[in-house]
């Protein structure tokens, strides 16, 4: 994963094995669990945060100045850059950070197919541009 900070926006350039793990966050706060406060919890409203996952498993670029749409553009066959505004990326780390809390570290592997320290590098990375 490569982030960048451009005009006010951050940009990650991943793969999309990453791109999937993004994803997994945003699904699982959505689908796989109840979130009782997810304004609150996750920073948006859940239609919000589902409209950024449907956006993440389709990798051509959006060009819409709406502020919940997501800059998408395929960069080769296993590469994509997504431009986000900070809410977008804070977005991201609190359902990874809400995920991690709930699934706890015996549960996330077998729902990601990865081990958490993975999944943390990789919103880590996101969150050191939030500061």
């Amino acid at each position: 994963m490569q982030v960048q900070n451009e005009s006010g926006k951050i940009s990650i350039a991943i793969t999309d094995d990453e791109r999937y793990l993004i994803k997994q966050c945003l699904n699982e706060c959505c689908h796989g669990f109840r979130i009782v406060d997810f304004v609150g919890t996750i920073g948006a409203p859940k239609a919000l945060v589902s409209g950024l996952l449907d956006q993440l498993g389709d990798a051509t670029t959006k060009t819409s100045g709406e502020t919940d749409v997501l800059q998408i553009a395929r960069l080769n066959d296993d590469k994509v850059r997504v431009d986000l505004t900070t809410e977008q990326a804070r977005i991201f780390v609190n359902c990874m950070n809400e995920t991690e809390r709930v699934l706890g570290p015996r549960e996330f592997p077998s729902r990601f197919g990865a081990k958490i320290e993975e999944v943390k590098g990789l919103f880590s990375q996101i969150e050191a541009r939030l500061t």
